[in-house]
Parts: C-alpha cells; sequence; structure tokens
C-alpha cells in the first residue's frame, strides 16, 4: 500500500506540476480513502502539501486549512531526521493561506521567517525539491500584498533563477509574475520581454507530448479506480449476503460455499474444525424468554470472538442456526485445537450467564466437538466428524469439549 501510494503521489504531483489541479485532487482525494490511512507520517505529511496546494489553486481556502491543521497533528509522528522540514512546510502553507484570506501580514512575515530559517538549517536533508522557488515566490507575493513593488520584484526575479530548473510551468508561471511587476512599476519593456516569454514557454508546452501522455495515464488511472471500486461493491455486497446480523460472525450460507470445497479451506497444512451448542437452549427460552435468549447468543458469540482473537489470521467463526457455532481453523494440531475449544467452553461458564433451566449448572454452559483433519481431507468430512464429537459432547453430559474418535 506504501508503494502503491507513493506511485499515485508521483502521478497527482506530475498533474500538479502541469497546473492540472482537478486532476491531481481526484488521484489525492482517491488516497484519502481507509485502504491508504495505514501509511508512515511522512508520506502522509508529503501527501498533505500537495493536497493543500490543490485546494488552495481550486479556491477551496476552507478545505486547504483543514487539512494544514491535520498535517500539524502528523508532523510529531514523522522520522526526526526530517521533522523539521514538514515544520518548515507547515509554517510556508500556513503563511500562504493567511495571505490568501486576507489575514495580517505581520502574521505571514513571521511564519515566512521562521519556514526560512528552518530550511536554511536543513537543506540537504529537505523533502520537497525546488523549496528555494516556493519560499521566493511566497516572499514575493508578501511584498506585493504590503505594497513593497521593489522588494517583490526582487524575489520574483529569485523566483525566475530558480524555476528553471523546477520546469516548464513553473517558469511560465513566474514570467507572468514578472511581467505583472514589471507593468506596475511603469518598465513597459521588461513587462513585454516577459509576457513574450510567457507565451513562448506557453507554446512549448502545447506542442510537447508531456500533456498527451499525462491525459492517457490519467485515463488508466480512472478506468483502474473505476474497477477497483467496482470490485469493492462487490465484494461488500458478497459480505453482506454471507454475514450473520446478530452476531457479525459468518453465516450458513458461507459455511455451505466452504464446505462445497474438494479439500480442506487451507491446502498448505492441517484443518480443524470446532462444532459449539449452547447447552439447554430450549429450556432456557421458555424460562427467560426469546428476546433474553437472543442476548445470550449475542454473548456467547462475543465469547467466542475473544477466545478466538489469538489465532485470528488463522480462523473463521460462523453461526449456522440459533445457538450453534463452527470454528475453522487452519494449520492446526490437535493439542492447539483442544486447547481452544476447551478455553471457549471453559470461558462461557466463566462469564456466569444465569440459567435456572440448566441440569449441570446455575450458568449457562456450551458443548463443544472438534476434529482435526489429515492434510488436503475434505472440509465436508471435517465438518461431520466435528459434529459427531459435539453429539458425543452432549451424551456424555454437556458442558465439555469432546474429540471426534
Amino acid at each position: 500500500v506504501e508503494m502503491e501510494t507513493m506511485t499515485m503521489h508521483v502521478l497527482a504531483d506530475g498533474f500538479l506540476q502541469l497546473s492540472h489541479y482537478e486532476e491531481a485532487l481526484e488521484i489525492y482525494e482517491t488516497l484519502r480513502t481507509p485502504k491508504y490511512q495505514n501509511i508512515t507520517a511522512n508520506l502522509k505529511c508529503m501527501l498533505m502539501t500537495n493536497i493543500t496546494g490543490c485546494y488552495m489553486r481550486l479556491g477551496r481556502i476552507d478545505d486547504a486549512l483543514d487539512v494544514i491543521d491535520a498535517m500539524r497533528e502528523h508532523i510529531d509522528n514523522t522520522q526526526t531526521n526530517i521533522r523539521e522540514e514538514f515544520e518548515c512546510v507547515h509554517e510556508w502553507l500556513l503563511a500562504i493561506h493567511t495571505m490568501m484570506t486576507g489575514g495580517d501580514l505581520r502574521d505571514v512575515q513571521a511564519l515566512l521567517t521562521e519556514a526560512e530559517r528552518i530550511y536554511e538549517e536543513n537543506k540537504k536533508a529537505f523533502p520537497i525539491e525546488y523549496f528555494d522557488y516556493h519560499l521566493a515566490d511566497a516572499w514575493s507575493n508578501y511584498y506585493l500584498q504590503a505594497g513593497d513593488r521593489e522588494k517583490a520584484l526582487e524575489y520574483a526575479l529569485k523566483q525566475y533563477e530558480y524555476s528553471a530548473a523546477s520546469g516548464k510551468t513553473t517558469e511560465k508561471y513566474t514570467c507572468s509574475r514578472l511581467a505583472g511587476i514589471y507593468e506596475a512599476l511603469g518598465n513597459e519593456a521588461e513587462a513585454r520581454k516577459y509576457r513574450k516569454l510567457e507565451a513562448d514557454i506557453a507554446g512549448e508546452i502545447e506542442d510537447s507530448d508531456i500533456i498527451p501522455q499525462y491525459e492517457k495515464l490519467f485515463k488508466e488511472f480512472c478506468a483502474r479506480r473505476d474497477e477497483q471500486r467496482k470490485r469493492g461493491k462487490l465484494k461488500k455486497e458478497t459480505l453482506a449476503r454471507n454475514i450473520d446480523v446478530l452476531t457479525g460472525l459468518f453465516n450458513d450460507v458461507q459455511l455451505s460455499e466452504v464446505r462445497k470445497k474438494k479439500k480442506g479451506l487451507f491446502a498448505s497444512g492441517r484443518d480443524g474444525i470446532i462444532c459449539i451448542d449452547m447447552d439447554f437452549s430450549g429450556a432456557y427460552k421458555k424460562t427467560y424468554g426469546e428476546e433474553e435468549l437472543t442476548g445470550c447468543i449475542v454473548r456467547l458469540a462475543e465469547i467466542i470472538k475473544k477466545a478466538t482473537y489469538a489465532y485470528a489470521e488463522r480462523t473463521s467463526t460462523f453461526r449456522i442456526a440459533g445457538d450453534e457455532f463452527v470454528i475453522l481453523v487452519k494449520d492446526t494440531d490437535d493439542s492447539e485445537l483442544r486447547t481452544l475449544a476447551e478455553k471457549i467452553v471453559a470461558d462461557v461458564r466463566g462469564a456466569q450467564i444465569h440459567n435456572s433451566a440448566s441440569e449441570i449448572s446455575p450458568y449457562v454452559t456450551v458443548s463443544a466437538g472438534y476434529y482435526v483433519g489429515d492434510k488436503k481431507e475434505k472440509t465436508d468430512i471435517i465438518m461431520d466428524r466435528a459434529s459427531l464429537a459435539l453429539h458425543d459432547a452432549k451424551e456424555a453430559g454437556r458442558g465439555k469439549a469432546v474429540s471426534w474418535k
């Protein structure tokens, strides 16, 4: 996921450099879905930097501030050797946002000064390319708002110098900035010079094959994204059909699919199945009523979930009918499966759910039957033998775990 995120980040960043902000943002917003939330704080801050830029360019100022604030929360979790750089970027973004919203220019100056200080002290390890260009752009804009056109021109010229290394789009933008400042200063000759340069660069961009290449990449991205969404929707629909609404466990529909398999559920090792049934559930229902029985089944499901938590990567648990449960365990052996089955029986008894209708205990108990199949033994056979073991547990007095003999 980390590498996939980085790949999409590179694609989106390319659109950002071409001033195709809507396309860039569409890619970045895809990366804000749950699938991509466990990436490193470093990468999250990188993404947030560009997402903020997209929002600002598209006039979504409030959204930009939300991302800046979120970035602040993640900075403390970044690697210590580059944390200062993200602090710098945060101050820079906040300064730009303050200027865009007409905030106090004294705050802007303080933010940019701090950003520049951090940058100068950490240049070698800085994660954002061409940050000299970005800082010069911000300072030029600051001095324009402050009414100091000469100072704005000084930084715009620095910006133009840095833009040569940061791409044609930034160079074109800087030419426009310089032309505007020279016009405001009454220097028509320099203004025309940079307007011509701006037009020439625009022509170079238009004539190059970079735009068609990115358009092709964007179409491919959209097609892949739409296909993933379609598959995700189908997966959710399938999952919904196979989940027991009451307990959140798999249901008998899913178990039927599993039982159709010719081999065990997992071919890499021996499979085990535990069948579990609440003792005296009929008498419990007569004594306490349907609603209390439903609540009891939910409690049993929670106890089973907790007991199997340590085996989560190797288990699938089903509620198949009423108070009956089935647990499939992959890559197991007789000792491990017996331990798990006996733990569930003991944990249910230890929960002390009152059952005055029970003939063996003042509390709710369960019986369990288990069986570990030979390698590649059919799941259907393993299931039947575990079920027979459950019958033996009932016959042996209930409230215990019994293996198939």
